[in-house]
């Protein structure tokens, strides 16, 4: 299990959300790499209860990763925390603060809506067709802050400061400005010499 499973694992026993064994599953959720979501799918086709709910929690990828369950019988969706995992604990004891996107068929929606909610999360609800530009932004969002950040820090190197003082030294700023955006919006937030033109 990937920090994604560990992490919603922890979450979804706090929160007094029932594990059963697959062949007894209601609903079904694979938390597995995006390139690994069709071979598990097609690892537990034919395990799976009648009618049963599949889920991934894959922030790009669509129904076509079910291929192998299409067809028969099961709701198919997927429902992505937008939420870091880097550290599944610290992930758990966050994820009522996280949104989770929703795509699928309805009665998949349904399902993984009333996980989510379980967990205290909010939902929004997505097309396929609408993922590439999600999973885009969340990657600007996440991605590019911590690249933003290790660039900010290999400066600093340059002038002989170690990675422990310079996360230090950033932490503060990074964070204030992090927090200005959020809630005044980015163009209140740009201050320094960007601010000046």
């Amino acid at each position: 299990m990937g920090h994604v499973g560990s992490g919603l694992a922890r979450a979804f026993r706090v929160a007094g959300v029932e594990r059963v064994s697959l062949p007894r599953a209601g609903v079904v959720l694979l938390t597995v790499r995006d390139d690994q979501i069709t071979k598990a799918a097609n690892e537990i086709s034919n395990r799976l209860a009648r009618g049963a709910v599949v889920l991934h929690t894959s922030g790009i990828a669509g129904q076509e990763a079910f291929k192998p369950l299409a067809g028969r019988g099961f709701a198919l969706g997927s429902m992505h925390p937008l939420l870091s995992f880097a550290n599944p604990r610290q992930a758990a004891s966050r994820i009522a603060t996280a949104t989770f996107a929703l795509a699928g068929d309805r009665r998949a929606v349904a399902a993984a809506r009333k996980l989510a909610h379980a967990l205290g999360a909010h939902v929004v609800k997505l097309r396929d067709a609408d993922k590439p530009l999600y999973h885009a932004a969340a990657v600007f969002a996440a991605n590019y802050l911590v690249a933003n950040f290790a660039v900010a820090s290999a400066l600093l190197a340059h002038i002989g400061m170690n990675e422990r003082t310079a996360r230090r030294l950033l932490a503060p700023l990074a964070l204030g400005v992090l927090e200005n955006t959020v809630t005044h919006g980015p163009a209140r937030a740009v201050s320094g010499p960007i601010s000046r033109g």
